[in-house]
């Protein structure tokens, strides 16, 4: 029998583990797994919110940028509308390469990193993979909007003396 000091006591478990069930009804997925995957879902949303606030803060620089560009093509008959929706394309064109790019070897690293882990399941995120580009620049149009329209509406005499 244990002594209620001993340390090796305080190791050993007090009852038989049950195994744990995943949601798909295998056996064997570790708690260690769950936080795992939440840990990956905390980051990734953290890395959408990063990316929406890059592109606001790349959108103002870029407005900022070509004030005077755009102060001279509204002299030259722009209209604010025009000269925004300019800016807005100029800044979905690079999301809209890379959005093409990284979702499939974005794809290419999660089926990697699942058949390393031993997961033989070939399941993937569908729906999401379809709807991801799209949404992705509609995401990069809106966040570049405000910026935009703010750099837009600035009166020409004042963006070509260099006010803000």
């Amino acid at each position: 029998m244990d002594e209620p000091g001993d340390p090796a006591a305080a190791c050993k478990p007090a009852s038989p583990a049950t195994p744990l069930v995943s949601p798909a009804g295998s056996v064997g997925v570790s708690v260690a797994y769950d936080k795992l995957r939440l840990v990956v879902y905390d980051f990734t949303i953290t890395l959408i919110v990063l990316a929406a606030i890059n592109a606001v803060l790349v959108s103002w620089a870029t407005a900022v940028d070509t004030a005077t560009t755009n102060a001279l093509a509204r002299a030259l008959g722009a209209t604010p509308r025009q000269v925004a929706s300019g800016l807005a394309l100029a800044q979905s064109i690079p999301a809209a390469i890379a959005a093409a790019i990284g979702e499939p070897l974005g794809l290419a690293i999660y089926l990697a990193a699942r058949a390393a882990a031993g997961d033989n399941a070939t399941s993937q995120p569908g729906l999401f993979l379809i709807i991801a580009v799209p949404a992705i620049l509609l995401l990069t149009i809106a966040t570049t909007l405000i910026p935009v329209r703010r750099a837009a509406r600035q009166p020409v005499v004042a963006a070509l003396r260099g006010d803000s």
